[in-house]
């Protein structure tokens, strides 16, 4: 396990202490697959590692 995998259960912690919500996480390791998962709908908030692989920092936040 690494990168967001990894910290996943930490940041469904907080989530869960700021909005007293529960959340189903998913996580990519590219923008790309991050992108084919926001095409399949039904997400609600985006966390954007800014230094994914494939990623080019702001730029791909309008994405």
């Amino acid at each position: 396990m690494y990168g967001a995998e990894a910290l996943k259960p930490k940041t469904s912690t907080v989530l869960f202490e700021v909005s007293n919500t529960m959340f189903d996480m998913v996580c990519a390791d590219r923008l790309s697959s991050g992108l084919s998962c926001l095409a399949l709908g039904d997400i609600n908030m985006v966390l954007l590692d800014l230094g994914l692989p494939d990623s080019t920092g702001l730029s791909d936040q309008e994405q």
